[in-house]
């Protein structure tokens, strides 16, 4: 549902889809956090696509830490701030990561090289601070960073 003129916080209920694999809710006005706790969702999940809409707070909760499954996460134009939290133990099959045009401090995550499928790193338009993590030369499938 991309691209409508939703103005609301992502509704928590979405969290009970069973079978969903892809969500697209991107380039609407989405408000709020990402508010599923509910692990019947994020064990189906393939993509999250949430770009573009007004939703703030940090970028997941580590209620999400279950997800095994997500191959691509893009949550780039929203308002998110803090660190980049550590999911590398759930995202093992994460190939596109989308977190630019928020408000992300602190260093770039050294972890994000255990992700061995990764192939697209997007972090641009943030506020992190130090070096590149000499890490991310282990990304071999990496193409974009």
């Amino acid at each position: 549902m991309p691209g409508n003129f939703f103005r609301e916080e992502i509704p928590a209920s979405l969290g009970e889809m069973e079978s969903l694999e892809d969500l697209d809710l991107s380039n609407n006005q989405f408000y709020g956090g990402i508010p599923w706790k509910s692990d019947k969702l994020r064990s189906s999940l393939r993509v999250i696509k949430l770009s573009n809409n007004i939703l703030h707070g940090h970028i997941l909760s580590t209620d999400f830490n279950s997800t095994t499954t997500l191959w691509t996460l893009e949550l780039d134009g929203n308002n998110f701030v803090g660190d980049i939290p550590n999911f590398s133990t759930f995202s093992s099959f994460l190939t596109q990561l989308d977190f630019s045009s928020n408000f992300l401090s602190g260093k770039l995550a050294r972890w994000l090289s255990n992700i061995s499928y990764l192939s697209s790193i997007s972090l641009s338009n943030n506020y992190f601070k130090g070096t590149i993590p000499s890490d991310f030369c282990k990304l071999h499938e990496l193409g974009f960073l």
